[in-house]
């Protein structure tokens, strides 16, 4: 990536909401808000550029938080999803709860409003979990509640709409309404694998609020406030995050986006020699979408997605390796898994370059020890 034309030739800039700006140590009782701050600002050359980037939250990204969305569609659901996950070769237990929303438009005999109905946290509230990410990049403020730095997004419906529209995600205002009312009422804890530590039992979305002033309802824009996991808080006070662009994931399907997101932090010295290796069955155990009748059908749902990465200059080639049983049955066996390497075109590397130069540049800032970065982005913090 190359650096923003300047007076000062040595100097790198990150441009943010306020303009391109070069990122200086940022004093300790000011870090809080100067990490939102670099949190908000990419590694690019224009401001143009910074709008097609988002971030990919490392250790949040890889919870399996919406894998429960194939017991949606049973006739009863579960009281609880429970699914054991690994980050970084350490274990642990998930269990997620389903959300309630309030269909809209639906009554019934009566003329009344129908019951509200509860669901798991699916591939529709990945995608608006996304876009509210997405507008953390553009308009999230901090605030201090209960002596804790929060932070929190205030937008409309109308403008997550847009959001999603832009990312290729298309979802009525509707749908948008009732994926909000699930994230903020679906609650996720997670324990280590001996069970000796737990996180806090929060919803995907902690709170969700209106705050619409007088004016603003007569103007028919209503505005509506979420605040961040903390998990998230986290993230973005350690830097445990990496700059992605958001175009090549347009045309992707919802698990083939996820694979993007995950492509620009799991391989931080990607290149030729040394390709991106994915399991299957690793992919679909963290998202959702490969939930098909046969694991032929996912690999080739794979393959067309990996064909479309291909075609827009994402991948310069990739192979395909099906892993069959060990033991082998009479006629052609069918495969278990299947891994996917990936050969990166010029447009991944130099993106994946940009991201680990801004990396280094934020954790200056915030003063946190580049001899720790592995532990920042291996370790799940309990919060």
């Amino acid at each position: 990536m190359e650096k923003v034309a300047s007076a000062v030739e040595d100097k790198t800039f990150l441009w943010g909401p306020q303009g391109a700006f070069d990122p200086e140590v940022i004093p300790v009782p000011d870090r809080d808000v100067g990490a939102l701050q670099l949190f908000q600002s990419f590694l690019c050359n224009s401001e143009d550029e910074a709008a097609g980037l988002s971030n990919v939250l490392t250790l949040w990204e890889l919870i399996p938080k919406y894998t429960a969305d194939q017991f949606n569609y049973l006739d009863e659901l579960p009281n609880d999803y429970q699914t054991d996950f690994t980050i970084y070769n350490n274990r642990f237990k998930l269990t997620v709860f389903p959300g309630t929303y309030y269909p809209k438009g639906s009554k019934n005999k009566t003329n009344v409003e129908a019951a509200p109905k509860r669901r798991f946290p699916g591939f529709r509230e990945q995608v608006v979990e996304q876009a509210l990410i997405h507008l953390a990049t553009q308009q999230a403020r901090a605030e201090l509640v209960n002596n804790k730095i929060n932070y929190y997004v205030t937008f409309s419906i109308r403008e997550l709409y847009s959001v999603l529209k832009s990312m290729g995600r298309s979802q009525s205002h509707y749908q948008i309404r009732e994926a909000l009312e699930v994230l903020t009422s679906s609650i996720i804890t997670i324990k280590s694998s001996g069970g000796t530590e737990t996180t806090s039992r929060y919803p995907i979305v902690p709170s969700f609020s209106n705050t619409s002033s007088a004016d603003e309802l007569v103007k028919g824009r209503d505005v509506w406030k979420i605040a961040l996991h903390p998990l998230v808080i986290n993230a973005i006070q350690n830097s445990t995050y990496r700059q992605y662009p958001l175009a090549p994931s347009i045309p992707l399907a919802g698990f083939a986006a996820y694979l993007l997101r995950q492509m620009f932090f799991s391989a931080p010295n990607i290149s030729g020699a040394h390709p991106l290796k994915v399991s299957l069955l690793d992919l679909s155990s963290r998202t959702p979408g490969l939930e098909m009748k046969t694991m032929r059908a996912s690999i080739n749902a794979m393959i067309r997605e990996l064909d479309k990465m291909r075609d827009g200059g994402l991948l310069e080639e990739y192979e395909v390796i099906e892993i069959l049983p060990k033991r082998k049955g009479r006629g052609r066996p069918a495969p278990v898994d299947a891994e996917f390497v990936l050969y990166p075109g010029s447009s991944w590397v130099r993106d994946v370059k940009a991201g680990s130069k801004r990396l280094a540049l934020t954790e200056k800032a915030l003063g946190l020890a580049r001899s720790q970065r592995d532990s920042r982005q291996k370790s799940l913090p309990f919060l």
